[in-house]
């Protein structure tokens, strides 16, 4: 059973990113994920097989010279045979390192596992105490508890005795 040129088509168009040729970068990748390196074949041999097949390092590979030139290369250096190379690779998708660099939010957290900012933290003493993020409320520190968060602390005068002279 020889696996279809559709589904290799397939994986050579999404490490393409929808182009008809691929550059070295693409292929390399596309060796790493599809574990394709192994003692016989390695990261090293992949710029080997290109230049051979490509000609040069900027140079790109249509799928048409990537199923002749690049797949027998992979093939001889592993020591099988084409169609077992084309099976390792063919349901391989590009790894997430050339994904967007802007990808979806991370799904939300479970209700219960981290305490809000909003909500009180359990102090040291067991009782409740409010956190604040802004640094200038600290000041505020001794007011806020004593439930005059928005007045001045008042300070006392000591009171003056009049001295008497004898």
């Amino acid at each position: 059973l020889v696996p279809s040129v559709q589904m290799q088509e397939s994986t050579f168009q999404a490490f393409s990113g929808g182009a008809p040729d691929i550059d070295e970068k693409a292929f390399t990748r596309m060796c790493k994920d599809a574990a394709l390196f192994d003692r016989n074949f390695t990261a090293a041999d992949t710029a080997i097989v290109w230049s051979k097949v490509a000609g040069g390092k900027n140079e790109r590979v249509s799928f048409a010279l990537f199923n002749e030139g690049i797949l027998p290369e992979i093939a001889a250096k592993k020591k099988q045979k084409v169609p077992g190379i084309v099976r390792q690779i063919e349901f391989v998708a590009p790894s997430t390192a050339d994904k967007p660099k802007h990808p979806a939010p991370p799904p939300p957290k479970p209700a219960g596992k981290e305490a809000s900012p909003n909500k009180p933290k359990q102090g040291s003493n067991g009782g409740s105490a409010t956190v604040s993020r802004n640094p200038s409320s600290a000041a505020l520190g001794a007011s806020a508890n004593s439930g005059k968060a928005d007045a001045p602390a008042e300070e006392k005068k000591p009171e003056r005795k009049a001295s008497q002279s004898a």
